[in-house]
């Protein structure tokens, strides 16, 4: 649509149209249900148990106007009704507050700046874009639909209304469904958008004087009786929710029928439909799903209609397309929670492009602030007219089309003409400038001082701090989304593990495989951050860009944080790079990584360092200046083992970031880790623990925190054994032939897994369960607890460890494994993650939570249907499934080989296989063990251990022929590798 006569051609049709959809009164429903790209195996139905969706859409219907959200005034018995038996969201938000684009991002269950044509009023919906009514079209359901869909569009390119074929009503919809078909039905509501009846608020009984009128509305009789209309409208909707609710009940599908209830955008007043202040984004949301959601719940999390399009194919068993940005509710809705549930969803986004005139802003609303970002201020004045006096007589012509009717974009009423037309009164003008006034460039309101969103505080100093933060996690929320209004030249955006990143296109065009690469590791990197990092500095650092570059010519490739604009001018590099992150390096990620294990998180300690605590920051500087005079770091150990003046005494942003390498992860140079950091620099170490808001760790309690014993007499034990360590109450057995460390080295990994997990732990100790570690030249049988396995030789040669089964406690592994002996025949792979995996399995899971087993199987089902971990020793059976994906979850499984494929990190699980990555988040929670060998990390609990003094594994004569025969069954399988689980 272009221009003002465009505008109103579809404009005029919109009494028309809303006289026509008046004379039908019937209730309507949305059976919504998706299926994309990401599967979610939790969720799956069942075909013949899938629910219906019946979504019933208002227009213009705005936060908090109904009875359960403390309206006094209206009455909305049937919204209440799907709230108290179900769940309510009093924090939903559109994508955006105009009708057209607010539908089509329900649709599409991603942010309407994705959209391209669909991001605007009228706008159209291109045909690669998928909608979860047509996916779920074909998987099955009955779709179609009543009034509103996503009109005023023309739809160019689809030629069709997605939300369905167009149905007089209900009856008639559920007239064509086949017998025990699925069903999903859009209620496209008319009310309460403008036309409105002059007085129908007032003759229908409701009381003006005690109507709540907006904070930025004048309080007048004008105001009073256009406010009642509208009241009168929203209650007329409600009347058809009730009758759907009603014919649901009749038919016997209302247990059945996942119910939503909401608007597409906010009130048609002044500064609230389409504007971004709550009165403009914020709904009413509430769901109802029979039994399978426990109802009289009000969840306060920060949701977004966008998440609806995910939510309906989970709950259907679908896969969610990966071009969906919106997040499934699903867990919340059948979680029997209330207030925070999901403590990550803490914020929502919101914009605009056009609504009747193009106005680009974009918005990011917290629980202590709106932060609305204003484009092109100048474009904010449009569509006026003249003198801008014209007069309506709204009985006689209750939707005025004429030129500045719409001026402001706001839709022509009574209130508008009031302060319009009495703008310089006294009692007007202040809410005639809340309505027309200029926009700056930023808007920044507190809402617990203003939470009517009426003073920008954007240009106070005491908000300074604030508004640097919201102005950053907007850009960064935005660039993770792909917004063409922060895109860059060249660049492409994309949300890596949390991360607002940038790829070169050139990369990717010329360097595909290799940046993809570097991409993955990228993604490992950043989940070591989000694991070791506290979540009050992590939340200051994740909304840092990350560039992935090429090479500047003449500039060795490296990893650089830019802290200021006018050296990005001198070197001519892009001003977005300011206080981003860039690395230019990909070619050598692999060898980077290798050399400089945590190298992300030392540039995003820059970051933290500039951003957060000033890079003049004192307590720093004096830490680095006592460090250089003393010496302490001219010449310190490097990992390759040469000795070197260490990089941290360069300056004190490449101390801070170095020590913080130390103090989180692993650095190259000396002190390499937290426990040495500590002993060598303790006044560095407590200033980074307080800066960094961590905690400190005494070094010397970890060692002393695991000792090698006599194994306890209640354990009952044969006299083969002789050693034991208590792992936090789990105890670890071995023979007098193991080395001490290795017994440590065990217990360490333990009670790393089980960090967040007592009461598996618990489980598994009351089921009997112990670890075993076997001598580099012990095997398999000689084991007491093994010994009656047969073939003796087939059972030795097969495996360094087990993992014990609902009948067998024990599980074993090699201490030549654990402790990375040469030699080692699974030097890759760390043998007691894989086997205590299983035991955590079969020994805690299954007697904590009886129906983790079957929803195991099912994950593992679905996998293998999607043709998943085909032909690797992942598709065996679900129990090796488990201990697979564990492995890959601490970063642990070995290179791609005839048994393992290319998943072999946390991130790359979590993007091959959702569905295992989140069976195994379930199990341990956010861990921070990151397995890295032995020799990496001699401090701690290995402190003394020496390497090169370790003995070489062999395997004795009699087995080699046993593996040789092993090897040859294994290729004569081939990729048939699944066979069931026996216990």
């Amino acid at each position: 649509m272009g221009g003002v006569a465009a505008t109103n051609t579809f404009l005029s049709l919109r009494l028309i149209w809303k006289n026509m959809l008046n004379r039908h009164s019937l209730p309507v429903c949305c059976a919504w249900l998706f299926a994309t790209g990401m599967l979610i195996p939790c969720s799956a139905a069942d075909a013949g148990d899938r629910p219906n969706i019946v979504f019933c859409m208002a227009d213009d219907w705005s936060w908090p106007h109904a009875g359960v959200l403390g309206d006094p005034v209206v009455k909305t018995p049937n919204f209440d009704r799907v709230a108290n038996e179900g769940v309510l969201f009093p924090n939903a938000f559109v994508s955006t507050p105009s009708c057209t684009p607010s539908r089509l991002s329900v649709l599409t269950g991603q942010h309407h700046w994705r959209l391209k044509e669909g991001d605007s009023l009228g706008g159209s919906l291109r045909e690669d874009y998928d909608v979860y009514t047509e996916m779920l079209q074909k998987s099955g359901y009955h779709l179609g639909r009543f009034g509103k869909g996503v009109w005023p569009s023309e739809h160019t390119f689809r030629k069709r209304d997605s939300f369905g074929q167009r149905y007089r009503s209900f009856d008639q919809f559920m007239k064509d469904r086949k017998a025990d078909e699925p069903f999903c039905y859009w209620h496209g509501g008319s009310d309460p958008h403008r036309p409105y009846e002059l007085g129908i608020g007032k003759k229908s009984g409701i009381d003006l004087t005690k109507i709540p009128i907006p904070a930025c509305l004048p309080d007048n009789e004008v105001v009073r009786g256009d406010v009642a209309d509208y009241l009168w409208e929203v209650q007329r909707f409600d009347r058809e929710v009730g009758e759907i609710l009603q014919k649901l009940e009749a038919i016997g599908e209302l247990q059945n029928t996942i119910v939503v209830v909401s608007g597409d955008n906010g009130m048609p007043f002044p500064r609230c439909k389409a504007t971004l202040y709550d009165q403009g984004t914020r709904v009413p949301l509430a769901v109802r799903w029979g039994a399978k959601v426990k109802g009289e719940r009000t969840v306060t999390d920060f949701v977004s209609l966008c998440d609806l399009a995910p939510t309906f194919l989970q709950a259907a068993g679908l896969d969610v397309s990966t071009q969906m940005t919106g997040r499934s509710l699903l867990s919340i809705l059948q979680s029997d929670q209330s207030g925070t549930v999901d403590a990550t969803r803490t914020f929502a986004l919101a914009g605009t492009e056009k609504h009747v005139y193009a106005y680009p802003r974009r918005s990011l609303r917290t629980s202590d602030f709106l932060y609305i970002r204003n484009f092109d201020p100048s474009a904010w004045a449009t569509g006026q007219h003249g003198a801008g006096t014209e007069q309506y007589d709204f009985a006689k012509n209750p939707w005025p089309t004429g030129k500045g009717a719409f001026s402001y974009a706001i839709d022509p009423s009574p209130t508008k003409q009031l302060l319009r037309l009495q703008r310089h009164q006294s009692q007007v003008q202040p809410f005639a400038d809340l309505a027309f006034g200029q926009r700056p460039d930023e808007e920044l309101y507190d809402l617990a001082d203003d939470p009517d969103q009426l003073r920008n505080v954007a240009a106070k100093p005491e908000y300074a701090s604030a508004l640097t933060r919201l102005r950053q996690q907007l850009t960064a929320e935005l660039i993770k989304s792909n917004d063409p209004r922060v895109s860059v030249a060249g660049y492409s955006s994309r949300d890596v593990e949390g991360w607002p990143v940038r790829v070169s296109d050139r990369l990717i065009s010329e360097k595909g495989d290799e940046t993809d690469r570097a991409l993955q590791l990228l993604a490992s990197q950043l989940q070591t951050v989000k694991q070791v990092v506290p979540p009050s500095a992590l939340g200051r650092i994740i909304n840092v860009p990350i560039w992935l570059s090429p090479p500047y010519e003449g500039v060795r490739p490296t990893g650089e944080y830019h802290p200021g604009s006018a050296w990005l001018k001198r070197q001519g590099r892009p001003s977005a790079l300011h206080q981003c992150v860039e690395f230019t390096n990909t070619a050598i990620f692999d060898r980077e990584i290798k050399r400089m294990p945590v190298m992300v998180l030392h540039e995003l300690a820059h970051a933290y360092h500039d951003q957060v605590l000033g890079n003049d920051n004192k307590e720093i500087a004096e830490v680095f200046a006592s460090a250089k005079e003393s010496g302490i770091y001219n010449m310190v150990q490097r990992e390759n083992g040469k000795t070197e003046r260490a990089y941290a005494i360069t300056n004190p942003m490449e101390y801070f970031a170095e020590l913080t390498e130390a103090l989180f992860g692993r650095n190259d140079f000396y002190p390499f880790d937290r426990a040495q950091l500590q002993r060598h620099d303790p006044a560095a170490y407590d200033v980074l623990v307080r800066l960094w808001k961590t905690e400190s760790v005494d070094s010397a309690d970890e060692t002393a925190h695991y000792r090698v014993e006599k194994p306890p007499a209640d354990l009952r034990l044969k006299p083969f054994y002789e050693k034991y360590v208590d792992a936090s109450g789990y105890p670890i057995i071995a023979s007098s032939k193991v080395n001490d460390f290795a017994l440590l080295e065990a217990a360490y990994l333990v009670d790393m897994m089980l960090a967040k997990r007592p009461d598996i732990r618990a489980a598994m100790v009351a089921s009997g369960s112990r670890l075993i570690v076997m001598a580099h030249d012990e095997f398999t049988t000689d084991i007491p607890e093994h010994s009656h396995l047969r073939p003796s030789d087939y059972w030795d040669a097969r495996a360094r460890g087990l993992g014990g089964s609902r009948d067998e406690p024990v599980c074993s592994c090699g201490e030549e494994n654990l402790l990375g002996f040469d030699g080692d025949p699974y030097s890759t792979e760390n043998i007691l993650i894989h086997e205590f995996a299983h035991n955590i399995h079969l020994r805690g899971l299954v007697n904590l939570d009886p129906a983790f087993d079957d929803r195991l199987k099912l994950a593992y089902e679905q996998a293998m249907k999607r043709g998943l971990w085909k032909g690797k020793y992942a598709s065996t059976n679900h129990a090796e499934y488990f201990a697979e994906g564990v492995q890959s979850w601490f970063n642990n499984n070995r290179q791609p080989d005839h048994d393992h494929n290319h998943v072999d990190t946390r991130s790359e699980l979590q993007e091959y296989d959702p569905g295992l990555a989140a069976i195994c988040k379930e199990v341990f929670g956010p861990t921070q063990l990151v397995y890295t060998k032995p020799a990496t990390r001699i401090s701690g609990h290995l402190e003394g251990y020496d390497p090169e003094q370790s003995p070489r594994f062999q395997w004795p004569a009699r087995l080699k022929q046993a593996k040789s025969k092993i090897r040859n069954d294994t290729t004569k399988r081939g990729t048939n590798r699944q066979k069931e689980y026996k216990n």
